[in-house]
């Protein structure tokens, strides 16, 4: 009765302003609006047949399909995700209720090309929640070629973007490929950076090489051809060098030269990674409560990495 009322009074102040302006001829003026209203409503009933007619033929569209729209969650189901599977996508990542289910099937059917499954996907998304809301189609078979000459085999490539998914989003030209070529021509092989890439699937985003690491590494003493040359080029190359500096320094504490510290992390590069308090801490225990001198952890690094509180 409402909607009838709001109808009536459209239509009502549709009519101009100055046939309403009763006098002598009030007569005609009605005649006017009354045939005003009668054409108005007429135009409105057609206007109305017609989207009715519209909504019905939608109703039959969809219950043709089942009765229902297809949404995200029937592209997952088709793609192999069980209700399980999708329910913990959907919880990591609320905002794929409402994806466009067109765009989300091509994402699904480029990441079968790398042999993905339905459980692979759902790691995926927790470990990076906006995966799939992220522009994985530029430049995939280009991406997709190339890693596959470097990871050499479908299953290392797949574990190492299960990892670091990131490595299907990242700028292929610009980050991609030209950290790769840095490594390369720093010494690393292939193999050694693929398993570098496993062990630390960050190493892309954060390498940052400058001249005064290249010389921090050069004075670690350490040849290409040593095991310990991976680690020491990476590790040095995802560093801050404001954090190695500190870290050198806290060593140097001890009555150290830089020299001699930038040696001990060539013999044990995984000191970097050691927070300054651990550092002091072991080295007080080394120090105070072993009574050793301090230099002893020149030829036993592990001095340093283990916990002494059990000793």
């Amino acid at each position: 009765m409402k909607g009838g009322a709001n109808a009536f009074l459209t239509i009502l102040f549709s009519v101009p302003r100055k046939h309403f302006a009763f006098s002598s001829s009030s007569g005609a003026k009605l005649s006017y609006i009354k045939s005003h209203l009668c054409s108005t409503i007429a135009t409105s009933t057609i206007s109305l047949s017609a989207l009715l007619d519209r909504t019905a033929s939608s109703d039959l569209l969809v219950e043709e399909v089942g009765g229902r729209q297809k949404d995200a969650a029937d592209v997952l189901r088709k793609w192999g995700c069980s209700q399980t599977e999708i329910n913990k996508i959907f919880y990591r990542q609320p905002a794929l209720l409402k994806a466009d289910c067109s765009n989300l099937e091509s994402k699904l059917s480029l990441l079968s090309k790398f042999g993905l499954q339905s459980s692979d996907l759902v790691k995926i998304v927790h470990c990076r929640p906006r995966f799939l809301n992220c522009r994985i189609n530029r430049f995939f078979d280009e991406r997709l070629d190339y890693l596959q000459s470097m990871f050499e085999s479908r299953e290392v490539l797949l574990k190492a973007i299960t990892r670091n998914p990131s490595l299907l989003t990242y700028d292929f030209h610009k980050i991609v490929r030209p950290i790769i070529l840095l490594y390369e021509q720093m010494g690393v092989s292939r193999k050694d950076l693929v398993s570098m890439l496993l062990s630390r699937p960050t190493i892309i985003p954060r390498t940052k090489m400058t001249e005064e690491k290249l010389d921090y590494i050069r004075r670690t003493g350490v040849s290409k051809e040593s095991k310990m040359y991976k680690y020491v080029v990476t590790i040095i190359g995802i560093s801050r060098i404001e954090t190695i500096r500190e870290k050198v320094a806290n060593i140097g504490k001890f009555g150290f030269s830089d020299d001699e510290v930038l040696r001990l992390i060539g013999r044990s590069p995984l000191l970097l990674t050691l927070s300054i308090d651990k550092v002091q801490r072991n080295m007080t225990f080394v120090v105070g409560t072993m009574k050793l001198p301090a230099k002893v952890v020149l030829g036993y690094p592990f001095l340093l990495l283990c916990n002494l509180k059990l000793c």
